[in-house]
């Protein structure tokens, strides 16, 4: 009942070229609560913004509705690029990218950052 973002992203071979130090470490996409504090960039915080059930009169819902924001670190605008083009390629047929929120710059970490959000039909299990 939660959408797929990291197996999806996880199971793509750019995306995770990408956001792994190097074979046999973790590939670093992390709910957004959960960054250890040590995570060198680039990686991938993300965090479920909203969604809703798929509701039917006289029936359970069988599907969710989720919108997950993702937010891409790098020290570089590029690299966030990259790897933003390298996700919504991941996610293609699978979820819809629905909005680009914009580039900055962390005022703490320096580090620069490229958020979007993407809505997920997930089936019930």
């Amino acid at each position: 009942m939660y959408p797929p973002v990291f197996e999806t992203l996880k199971a793509d071979p750019v995306v995770k070229s990408l956001l792994q130090e190097a074979a046999g470490k973790p590939v670093k996409i992390f709910p957004a609560d959960e960054v250890p504090q040590t995570t060198a960039a680039p990686y991938v915080a993300w965090t479920v913004v909203g969604g809703f059930p798929e509701n039917y009169l006289g029936d359970n819902p069988d599907m969710d509705q989720f919108t997950s924001e993702l937010v891409v670190y790098a020290s570089k605008i590029k690299d966030c690029r990259t790897i933003a083009k390298a996700i919504s390629d991941a996610i293609s047929g699978k979820a819809y990218i629905t909005a680009w929120l914009g580039e900055s710059r962390d005022p703490d970490t320096k580090l620069r950052l490229l958020s979007f959000d993407v809505d997920w039909h997930t089936p019930r299990n």
